[in-house]
């Protein structure tokens, strides 16, 4: 089964593809599509209209014409975020298995679990700064529904699907991306792992007062900033905190207002 969704390295906008050598298997997929029908007017089976549309049909053909390019810009991608990450504590940028070749369409990253910051907190405060960082793919599925509730047993023979859940971490890529846009983000996940954000399990007031307020603060520092606000959350003005936790929580464009506030 191929996905052809908008998110896919080969995309048609939306449907998919199913591939079997199995004759019988095909011809009743054949008819599934198309409502039943064999022939022109003849019904034969249940079915329902899942053709694929002729201008889906044409974005597809053109991602496949497209193809060498867009392997090319995310393999630029990953090279330049392998050259940004290098050294990083607490990052490990995953690459092509041995002898394998891979189309760069994700840029995985590991947070360890002994990172200066933890994974979920790095993600947020990326979000804030408006890179959208994705947990890829989280939560397992043994612990969504209906799994988790017809296999309740699954989560505790599955350590290894939950770790590699809780420490994977997506970094945007693709061709709206320029090298000079990956460096800006290499930039910002440095600075957060040596220190520039710290972690809930270091410091205890962290703890009471997790990133995630954090990242909510800085919206508000960014949009009094005059930088737009990627949601409608209400506005939250820098004299609702003190002077160091303000400071802690703005980014360039925040600090430049509380400088110019006296704060």
């Amino acid at each position: 089964m191929f996905s052809f969704h908008g998110t896919k390295f080969v995309n048609a906008f939306e449907g998919g593809a199913l591939v079997t050598d199995d004759d019988d298997l095909a011809e009743r997929a054949r008819l599934i599509r198309n409502f039943g029908f064999s022939g022109y007017d003849k019904v034969v089976s249940v079915g329902t209209n899942a053709k694929l549309p002729e201008v889906s049909a044409a974005m597809g053909l053109t991602s496949i014409e497209s193809m060498d390019q867009f392997i090319e810009v995310n393999r630029r991608n990953h090279e330049a975020y392998r050259a940004g990450l290098d050294g990083v504590p607490g990052i490990t940028l995953l690459g092509d298995l041995p002898d394998s070749r891979s189309t760069g369409q994700y840029v995985v990253a590991e947070i360890a679990e002994d990172a200066p910051i933890a994974r979920d907190d790095l993600q947020r405060l990326l979000w804030a700064e408006n890179v959208r960082a994705r947990r890829y793919f989280f939560p397992g599925s043994h612990r969504s529904e209906p799994y988790r509730t017809d296999d309740p047993t699954a989560r505790e023979s599955m350590p290894h699907t939950d770790a590699l859940a809780r420490s994977v971490l997506t970094l945007p890529t693709g061709t709206a991306m320029s090298t000079d846009d990956v460096d800006t983000v290499a930039a910002l996940l440095r600075r957060a792992m040596d220190g520039g954000a710290p972690s809930r399990a270091a410091s205890p007031r962290w703890n009471r007062r997790p990133w995630s307020d954090c990242a909510e603060r800085r919206r508000g520092l960014l949009l009094r900033a005059g930088r737009p606000r990627d949601d409608d959350r209400p506005v939250l003005q820098p004299r609702a905190m003190g002077r160091p936790r303000a400071r802690q929580c703005a980014g360039p464009a925040g600090r430049r207002l509380l400088r110019g506030a006296g704060r």
